[in-house]
Order: structure tokens, then C-alpha cells, then sequence
């Protein structure tokens, strides 16, 4: 069944906070660990055909651990098949 999935740029600026947020709403299986590679490969592999939607996307473009996340899902959604909607 595919999925919905919103995500607040609010919550995912601080590396730690953004693991437990992504981990809690997106049910990332036990073994992905705290980092963007894992990330990326989770992506990839659970979530294709489902939907992402980032809002308050903005405030990830000036922090460097938050817009290096934000690019690892813009990446995911053009290599792993599910679809991206970003706003600011």
C-alpha cells in the first residue's frame, strides 16, 4: 500500500533529533543506523512508489548537517522511486 509521509524541516535540523523523528515517522527498520548512508539505502529500498512531502524545507538549506539531508532524500527520490515534494 503506498504511503504519505510529511516531513517538517523543523525537526530534522539537528542530527540527532532528525534520527529519532525519521526513525519514529517512517518506521526505519531496527538494523539503519544514525547515519545518511544508511538512510539513503532505507530509502531506496522500503519506499518506492510511496510520498514524501518536506515542508518548511527552507530552513534546511542553511544548516550543514540538515541540507546534507535534504539532498540524501532528493537524491533517494530520483534514484529510489518514490516521489518528492519540497516546500519552502
Amino acid at each position: 500500500m503506498k504511503k504519505t509521509y510529511i516531513l517538517d524541516g523543523n525537526q530534522l535540523l539537528e542530527r540527532q533529533n532528525a534520527f529519532t523523528f525519521l526513525k519514529q515517522n517512517l518506521l526505519l527498520p531496527d538494523y539503519s543506523s544514525d547515519n545518511l548512508d544508511s538512510l539513503y539505502d532505507c530509502l531506496t529500498e522500503f519506499y518506492q512508489g510511496d510520498s514524501f512531502i518536506i515542508i518548511n524545507a527552507d530552513r534546511m538549506k542553511d544548516d550543514n548537517f540538515s541540507s546534507k539531508l535534504l539532498n540524501v532524500i532528493i537524491k533517494g527520490s530520483q534514484q529510489g522511486g518514490y516521489n518528492l515534494l519540497v516546500l519552502d
